[in-house]
């Protein structure tokens, strides 16, 4: 499985070949994908120290990815989040990853603004 779905790799990969027709775009971007899979046993909380810890063995493409996904997540599991406890450690993750995305080639990215915005608007709750 990848990230959190029941894809396979090379399910990915016809899938994504088919719909970009460029081989080497896929390959990358399965690489990120396979990067950004965690195993079952690892929190959120434990992929955010990973990811601090080694930043510098990852690419921007990974963070940006990173990022969006974790946007997705907080800007639809708020609620649950909240409920939870675990909003402000997933707010300082989203926060992470949006400052390390903002020194990289994707600085105009919207997900940026948007995820500055969620995390301030959370964190005023």
């Amino acid at each position: 499985m990848l990230e959190d779905t029941t894809i396979t790799e090379n399910e990915l990969h016809d899938d994504l070949l088919n719909i970009l027709e460029d081989s080497e775009l896929v390959n990358t971007i399965i690489e990120n994908v396979k990067a950004c899979t965690i195993g079952d046993d690892m929190s959120s909380m434990d992929e955010f120290k990973q990811l601090r810890e080694h930043s510098d063995d990852y690419s921007a493409d990974l963070f940006y990815l990173k990022m969006v996904d974790k946007w997705f997540n907080l800007f639809g599991s708020k609620d649950y989040f909240i409920k939870k406890g675990t909003i402000g450690q997933y707010c300082d993750f989203l926060e992470f990853l949006s400052n390390t995305v903002e020194n990289s080639e994707y600085n105009g990215s919207m997900f940026i603004s948007q995820s500055n915005a969620l995390v301030t608007q959370l964190r005023s709750l």
